[in-house]
């Protein structure tokens, strides 16, 4: 049975933002600013997909071993790179990090992993038949 690894996690950031639109323009401050995503790691070659509020990207240079986890992260619609680095937690429930790029700055990054069948990801037959009837 073929499996396939699964990432899910948030990342912590203190970009600028904007907060509020006055009469005077848009203000804007610096804050912490915390978003989740979630993705898979293809099992064979070193590459992945991940889906964030931002959007789609795609994972290249993938490197996952038993302590750490890198890649390099490339939104569809940018052509920033955003460098992720983490390792596996002491306590073994999780991996911490940092990512860092020129338009994003650095920030933190938090995820765990898991291993599901290659099938676990297909549309199973009852809900396409649900969805076929409820039309």
């Amino acid at each position: 049975m073929k499996l396939v690894t699964l990432i899910q996690g948030f990342y912590i950031t203190d970009r600028m933002v904007e907060v509020a639109r006055t009469f005077q323009g848009i203000g804007a401050r610096q804050m912490l600013r915390n978003s989740s995503f979630t993705g898979k790691l293809y099992p064979t070659g070193s590459c992945g997909s991940m889906f964030d509020n931002e959007g789609e990207s795609t994972l290249r240079e993938l490197e996952l071993t038993d302590t750490t986890i890198k890649f390099i992260k490339l939104y569809h619609d940018r052509i920033d790179p955003i460098e992720f680095s983490m390792t596996k937690n002491d306590e073994g429930d999780g991996w911490s990090g940092i990512f860092k790029g020129p338009e994003v700055g650095c920030g933190l990054v938090r995820c765990t992993i898991s291993k599901v069948p290659e099938d676990y990801l297909l549309v199973p037959t009852t809900m396409l038949n649900f969805i076929a009837n409820a039309a």
